[in-house]
């Protein structure tokens, strides 16, 4: 059997230009984890990087968001041989 070698690009936002908009929205989430509550975010769609963007953005200023949020895909994300290098650590 052959495999072939990928180039795998390691993703890091630029955090000098970089923003997370509207932060206090993610203040107030945070305050109500804390609480015992529970917040739902939807998305119409998922890249296989955003989990880790989404993770390092956050993680100065909503660390508890940062490392606790778990991230759910459909199958494709786990089944496409060239998406699940990617998704692996991050996705539920």
């Amino acid at each position: 059997m052959r495999y072939s070698l990928l180039p795998v690009t390691l993703v890091v936002p630029i955090f000098r230009s970089s923003y997370v908009g509207n932060i206090s929205l993610f203040r107030e989430m945070e305050e109500k984890l804390q609480q015992g509550d529970n917040v739902i975010l939807f998305s119409n769609h998922q890249t296989e990087a955003d989990p880790a963007v989404i993770a390092l953005l956050l993680e100065a200023k909503n660390p508890h968001i940062a490392e606790n949020m778990i991230y759910v895909a459909g199958d494709r994300i786990i089944t496409d041989p060239l998406c699940k290098p990617f998704s692996m650590g991050r996705c539920s």
